[in-house]
């Protein structure tokens, strides 16, 4: 450890790594010269304690507070029903200590915050048409009656290519 941080009231190490080709070779590593402030150059093994350690790579953290992460490959199943199951899951096994949360990220994210807009865009869309087919036949029981009849149609559609194979 080069130092310590104090976040709060907690303390986290600090290290330092160094290039992959002198981590692969301890020896070399300490071989490393660096300046000093009189200019003249050292070994870093003079001056540091060098060892091999196992250890997180970083501490990651996303809105001021450390997260990890947990990333899941899906084969077979939607990524929605999926979380919805794992969600009941983690809920009926796992209880989540105060200050800690659980979030469900990445592309489940992106598929909430798409549903949200079409929430929006749909209604939208349908009463543009409905206003735009209104305009054009001057007659709110033609265009009910034109509503009305696309869901009908939709079924009809479906059951004609339904046939065809």
């Amino acid at each position: 450890n080069v130092t310590q941080t104090v976040e709060g009231l907690e303390r986290y190490p600090v290290n330092i790594r160094y290039y992959r080709d002198y981590r692969n070779d301890l020896d070399g590593l300490r071989r490393v010269l660096i300046p000093t402030p009189t200019g003249a150059h050292i070994p870093i093994s003079q001056v540091a304690d060098i060892s091999i350690k196992k250890g997180p790579p970083g501490i990651k953290s996303e809105n001021a507070r450390r997260t990890a992460w947990i990333y899941v490959d899906l084969k077979g199943i939607d990524v929605g029903t999926y979380v919805e199951k794992a969600r009941q899951i983690v809920a009926d096994k796992i209880d989540v200590p105060t200050g800690y949360s659980l979030v469900w990220s990445g592309q489940y994210e992106y598929m909430q915050a798409a549903a949200e807009r079409l929430r929006l865009a749909i209604p939208l869309t349908i009463l543009i048409i409905f206003i735009i087919i209104y305009m054009n036949t001057k007659s709110i029981i033609k265009t009910g009656i034109i509503f009305i009849a696309l869901p009908l149609s939709l079924v009809g559609c479906f059951w004609y290519l339904y046939f065809l194979g």
